[in-house]
């Protein structure tokens, strides 16, 4: 997903009815970068949020 995206589908079937989800989902953004300073590492700025939530499904479990 890009910055701009405002929602997100989860295809059909992909969760099993009856069933709770743990969920993360994360927000990052590089902000800088360096190649320079030590020799094979790059290094890097990152501004991220996180949120935590849980999903649960309606249906009888399997």
């Amino acid at each position: 997903m890009d910055g701009t995206a405002t929602q997100h589908s989860i295809p059909a079937h992909s969760l099993a009815p009856g069933r709770n989800y743990q969920c993360q989902l994360t927000f990052s953004k590089t902000v800088d970068t360096d190649t320079a300073s030590y020799a094979g590492v790059t290094a890097a700025a990152i501004f991220a949020s996180v949120t935590h939530f849980e999903l649960t499904t309606t249906g009888n479990p399997i």
